[in-house]
């Protein structure tokens, strides 16, 4: 018996430059996984192989031989080469099944309605789905009796079936059925790897997708958690990614990242791991991410927000642990020297230009000086915000912009992917929400990478100057005085922003300095300044002497601020200085404030694996060091004479 080919396909974008790193299709290995579990699938049908890059389409649909059945995994990162590839899929095999299923397609038929060459959808959850619809194909059912299909029938009418909770069935590991042992032997690619331990969502966030496919969790046994683990270390995999919503949640994690612990000191693998961790389970999340620390594996923990607005929490059914409970936690990760970041998204029902910059502020003031990171808010096709009536109740308005995956690598003429980006509500206007943005720019390139992080630091100490004013004044600075460097900058970076709703702006950054690689505005702010680091320097001199901070304090500071800084081939250097500012910040950084002491010392600050080009200080120390301020020398020895 002759099987039918089915391909699928879940392309990303190549991390890096030579670094040539690519995830693993975790989304389509899973539904492939517990499809070819079902005997009748496995002796009807063949899986003849994934896509997984965006490679040239014409080459990549030559490639296919025989497809029967070609399933499309759907995200805002390949949306559009998806529809590209299906079309012409079926300008070349119009026979063949196409089926899209993913994030990215919405809940109702509207995709098949616009594009005539998708013949099924499948919605929400899609391994059970899909299963269904392969096994109707081989006469054993209708497409009519699987719930959560849109499809086309023979008279070409659109059918939408019953939309029904997704069955608690058991999902076999694509990694473990040996679902990627031809991707992994072929050896195009260092691949990342994405593990679930298990799936449901606690929370029901209007901007999310998540939590509206069920708060009930499903727990995948621990052995088979285990198993993967064990599997990713045999394949030398160096970051994996924990897809759960809460890691950290449950008793059991421990032993997970105990068994983890133990396969990293055993073969050195996985290297990095990296999760959604629990909300409101500080202490359990904190012991976690000590342990990680402990072996260098920690990517940081993760302290989000979204916003610090009651208005707008209640908007968008959030709930956030107390700033106290927040500050001591972030004096727990800082004596601990644990990387912390804070998420906030920027353009939320409720969020005005104030109360944005001062959640900034209450952040800052917490001792949050590692990483705050800003997410745009986007409308993802399912959630709750993306739906009329909430779009009109709060007056969101989006702007179809390009879609560009950070830290990935440039390809030239590639099909540009889309999102619905929200510039504008009944709260922020299209100029306010610029202005937010550029305000958190400078929050991240000159506090967070620490350009003028200890000037601003020492102001609100000392002279309480807030740290928004402080910011606030750099920006209307740089504006009149467009001839330095932060002013250039700056009338670069706000022309992209404010292009952005006329669809002509950008929020990323490209420089061949630095590598065939997009980046994000506010890390190409640090880097120009960086390559014009003296003159920088020179000409802030007119906008911190506004301050008037005390002489020999001042020039304490500002060698203390240019020398914390690393440059590429810098692997060495010294600060001397007649204050203790070293003990000083570090008692700030865990909320133990002590004066300023006199006192001669000579900082000895060393960079044992300095980048000696600037793409290797861009990959190290911006892109991979970001969130544990590798910008910032933390190797330092103090020398008091």
């Amino acid at each position: 018996m002759n099987k039918k080919n089915v391909y699928m396909v879940q392309v990303d974008h190549i991390y890096g430059n030579e670094e040539n790193s690519l995830y693993l299709p975790y989304a389509t290995g899973l539904i492939a996984a517990y499809a070819w579990a079902d005997e009748k699938i496995k002796n009807s049908y063949s899986l003849a192989g994934f896509k997984i890059w965006r490679e040239d389409i014409n080459a990549s649909v030559d490639s296919l031989v025989d497809p029967f059945l070609v399933g499309f995994s759907c995200y805002i990162w390949n949306t559009e080469y998806n529809k590209a590839f299906a079309k012409r899929l079926k300008e070349v095999h119009p026979e063949c099944i196409v089926v899209f299923g993913g994030h990215n397609v919405p809940g109702g038929t509207s995709m098949l309605e616009e594009f005539g060459y998708i013949d099924i959808l499948v919605h929400g959850e899609g391994e059970d789905a899909f299963k269904r619809l392969l096994c109707a194909f081989t006469g054993s059912g209708d497409l009519s009796d699987v719930d959560n299909i849109s499809y086309r029938n023979d008279s070409n009418d659109i059918i939408q079936t019953t939309s029904s909770p997704v069955a608690d069935i058991d999902l076999p590991s694509p990694y473990l059925e040996g679902i990627f042992d031809d991707l992994m032997e072929k050896g195009e690619f260092n691949f990342c790897a994405i593990i679930e331990t298990n799936r449901g969502c606690p929370n029901h966030c209007t901007y999310c997708d998540w939590g509206r496919l069920g708060s009930k969790f499903k727990m995948f046994p621990i052995d088979r958690v285990f198993q993967e683990i064990d599997w990713m270390a045999e394949h030398k995999i160096e970051y994996f990614w924990c897809a759960d919503s809460s890691f950290g949640l449950f008793e059991r994690d421990h032993d997970i990242i105990d068994h983890l612990i133990a396969k990293k000191l055993e073969t050195g693998f996985p290297k990095i791991f990296k999760a959604n961790y629990a909300e409101r389970r500080e202490i359990e999340v904190y012991d976690i991410c000590k342990k990680l620390n402990k072996i260098n594996m920690n990517k940081g923990a993760t302290l989000s927000f979204q916003s610090l607005d009651p208005t707008v929490l209640k908007n968008i059914n959030r709930r956030n642990i107390t700033m106290e409970r927040f500050a001591e936690m972030m004096s727990l990760y800082n004596d601990a020297n644990i990387a912390t970041y804070a998420e906030l998204i920027l353009g939320l029902p409720g969020e005005t230009y104030e109360s944005f910059r001062h959640g900034v502020e209450t952040l800052l003031e917490a001792g949050q000086h590692n990483a705050l990171n800003l997410h745009a808010l986007v409308l993802l096709p399912n959630s709750q915000m993306a739906q009329p009536e909430y779009m009109k109740e709060f007056g969101i308005k989006t702007v179809r912009t390009e879609f560009s995956q950070f830290h990935c690598e440039v390809m030239p003429n590639d099909i540009p992917e889309y999102y619905d980006l929200v510039v504008a509500t009944d709260s922020m206007d299209a100029s306010m929400w610029v202005r937010s943005t550029m305000f958190f720019i400078y929050i991240q390139s000159y506090h967070q990478l620490g350009l003028l992080q200890f000037f601003a630091i020492y102001l609100f100490y000392e002279k309480d100057i807030k740290y928004h004013e402080f910011y606030n004044s750099l920006i209307e600075w740089s504006e009149k005085n467009g001839q330095t460097i932060s002013g250039k900058i700056y009338s670069k970076f706000n022309e992209k922003l404010s292009g952005i709703h006329s669809a002509t702006g950008s929020r990323c950054y490209t420089n061949p300095v630095y590598g065939n690689a997009i980046w994000p505005l506010e890390e190409g702010v640090f880097l120009e300044i960086l390559q014009n680091y003296d003159r920088f320097y020179e000409e802030i001199e007119d906008f911190l002497q506004t301050f008037k901070i005390d002489p020999s304090i001042y020039s304490n500071l500002m060698a203390y601020q240019k020398g914390m800084i690393k440059q590429p081939g810098l692997g060495k250097s010294e600060i001397s200085l007649t204050v203790d500012l070293y003990n000083y910040f570090k008692n700030i950084y865990v909320h133990t404030y002590t004066p300023l002491e006199k006192k001669k010392n000579v900082l000895i600050l060393e960079d044992k694996n300095y980048a000696k080009t600037w793409k290797a200080y861009a990959i190290e120390n911006v892109w991979y060091g970001r969130n544990d301020s590798r910008c910032i020398f933390s190797d330092i020895r103090v020398d008091y004479i």
